[in-house]
């Protein structure tokens, strides 16, 4: 009898740390989730300031693309690779948004006519372009169908 008990009670002991040792990952896994979820929505939020002064102001410097490229450096262990394909091609509109403000801004006197409206109608482009960054991004960053975090 004692040798019976002595069996149900390894068992209940193996059962319990089977049980525990599944409660203690599952809590890891848990706050691994929350925690890149924390890291990923402080870098979609720290996009706001580069693309929001761009699209408020209408053109792009070089203190506005190094803030968007810094917040990029932080988003590429963060997101998939569409994510970051579609962020980078962004700061490549902000570089040439950059570039079409300021010869406009600094170069108009030497530009000619056709120059002048080259780089007007690169600005607008760049300003399309920023507009629909939000949907986008959003779009990209959508959990997809079926799958599980």
């Amino acid at each position: 009898m004692i040798e019976w008990l002595r069996e149900y009670a390894v068992l209940f002991v193996g059962v319990a740390g089977v049980g525990i040792a599944w409660g203690q990952w599952y809590t890891a896994r848990t706050k691994l989730i929350l925690d890149l979820y924390d890291k990923r929505r402080a870098v979609y939020s720290a996009f706001h300031g580069p693309i929001g002064d761009a699209v408020r102001q209408g053109r792009s410097d070089l203190a506005n693309f190094f803030e968007y490229s810094k917040v990029l450096d932080e988003a590429k262990f963060l997101f998939g690779r569409d994510v970051l394909e579609y962020t980078k091609q962004i700061r490549d509109t902000l570089n040439r948004l950059g570039e079409a403000s300021s010869m406009l801004q600094h170069g108009a006197e030497g530009l000619s006519e056709d120059e002048r409206l080259a780089y007007l109608r690169r600005q607008r482009e760049c300003m399309s372009e920023l507009s629909e960054f939000w949907e986008r991004l959003e779009r990209l960053m959508a959990p997809k169908h079926g799958s599980h975090g």
